[in-house]
This record gives C-alpha cells, structure tokens and sequence, in this order.
C-alpha cells in the first residue's frame, strides 16, 4: 500500500476483510462488515468521503450479495487527486 501510494499514479487503501471470515456462513453479515471495513479505508486511506453514498445506497437497498461490486467501481471513479487510478487488486498484505 505505501509503495503505490508513494507514486502518482495509483491510490491503494488497506482493507482488513477478516469480518467477512468471522461471520461464517452469515453472508449479510459478512458483506456488511467488508463493505464498512472498505468505505472506512476509503476515508482514511484515499480521503474519499463520496464513499458513505454508494454505502447508504447498499443499506437503503439491502443489496449485500453484490455489496463489493458497486463500492470498488466507485474508489477510482471519485478519487479526485488520481482520477484514472485503475480498479482494486487485492493482496493480503498491508505493505
């Protein structure tokens, strides 16, 4: 995360998916978690607060089965400091 993050090019938030992995088969549960771990490391990490939308849109809907999809489109699309930053890749390490 540091690494790209040092650059201009790319913007990378740690994102710690382990709720998803505590709730067991309670997928609803899970995705909620993920999904609040994501848009916390949107604001921390990209300084993203348009995040807290697509999240309420998720609630409001209660769409947790494609909760992920939706809220990794938005990151690159509303980070204004790095517009053309490229989708999400995931690895489970922080640095």
């Amino acid at each position: 995360m540091r690494h790209f993050n040092a650059g201009t090019q790319y913007r990378a938030p740690y994102v710690n998916i382990e709720a998803g992995q505590a709730a067991r088969e309670d997928v609803v549960m899970a995705m909620r978690g993920i999904t609040s771990n994501l848009l916390q490391a949107a604001k921390l990490h990209l300084k993203n607060t348009s995040a807290d939308a697509v999240y309420q849109s998720l609630v409001e809907r209660n769409n947790w089965g494609n909760a992920l999809q939706p809220m990794i489109a938005h990151l690159p699309s509303h980070d204004d400091a790095h517009p053309t930053s490229p989708p999400v890749d995931f690895d489970d390490r922080p640095d």
